[in-house]
């Protein structure tokens, strides 16, 4: 996890949308909100950023009580039916979602100008570039990322000769030969096949040519047009959260392994 932390997503932009956001009419203060994250409790920045705000108190700085849970496949369910007020997801999926089906979303915050978004298969597949893709078969979790559409096209592979299938979010599929090819989050899975004792090799979209942007936070777009002052909030106290996190390391890993019970600290 320390890894994670110390060097990912260096540069933190926060979409123009937010300073209208602050500029507006005082609301009538909403201090109970609820953040899910996209995945289990990790060390990537967003969510390192939200443990560090609810553990230093910055939430309560801001007069927010935030809830903080993770779901699996889940989040963006739970925020189209007012269950979340705020989830974390990788920013090309959100553009997806955006465009079709059209969901009613608005990203305000970005981590990052790299995606999280990669492709690994084993070492001892005997596949080591996207033409060998072709005759496999390739494991996405909900649906299939833009990014591996992109490095299809760039590198010309013959998609109707790979067999694609949805697999969910246990990177054992990969291992134990369910698949060839497994889309993952670049922050731990790759690491977490390794830790099986497997050696793998690496897609990454941005080595293909295509522009790939890192990790969000994502609400509802009438939630932030209805609680403008809410949103300014959260994103004050999570870049707090953030800072603290940069400057001190041990400490932000320690309030991690109180969410990810159980995980390896290295």
């Amino acid at each position: 996890m320390k890894r994670v932390i110390t060097i990912s997503f260096a540069h933190i932009v926060l979409l123009s949308a937010l300073l209208a956001f602050g500029c507006s009419e005082p609301e009538p203060e909403v201090k109970s909100v609820r953040f899910v994250a996209g995945y289990k409790a990790q060390a990537n920045l967003p969510l390192v950023a939200v443990y560090a705000a609810q553990e230093m108190g910055y939430f309560a700085e801001q007069g927010l009580e935030v809830d903080i849970q993770h779901s699996i496949g889940d989040s963006m369910n739970l925020l189209m039916g007012g269950e979340a007020h705020f989830v974390s997801a990788d920013a090309g999926y959100t553009l997806k979602l955006k465009s079709d089906p059209g969901l009613p979303i608005v990203a305000i915050a970005l981590f990052g100008q790299r995606g999280q978004q990669s492709f690994i298969s084993l070492s001892d597949s005997g596949i080591s570039e996207p033409d060998d893709w072709e005759g496999k078969t390739f494991g996405y979790k909900g649906t299939i990322p833009p990014e591996y559409l992109a490095i299809v096209n760039s590198a010309q592979v013959d998609r109707s000769r790979i067999e694609e299938v949805r697999v969910g979010y246990d990177p054992r599929v990969l291992t134990e030969g369910q698949v060839d090819l497994l889309a993952v989050f670049k922050s731990n899975e790759p690491n977490i096949v390794r830790g099986l004792g497997f050696d793998v090799v690496a897609f990454d979209a941005a080595d293909y040519g295509m522009q790939t942007m890192g990790l969000t936070y994502v609400t509802r777009e009438d939630f932030a047009e209805e609680n403008p002052e809410t949103a300014t909030r959260f994103l004050k106290a999570t870049m707090k959260g953030m800072e603290y996190a940069f400057a001190n390391t041990e400490e932000a890993l320690d309030m991690v392994l109180k969410y990810a019970e159980g995980e390896d600290r290295e």
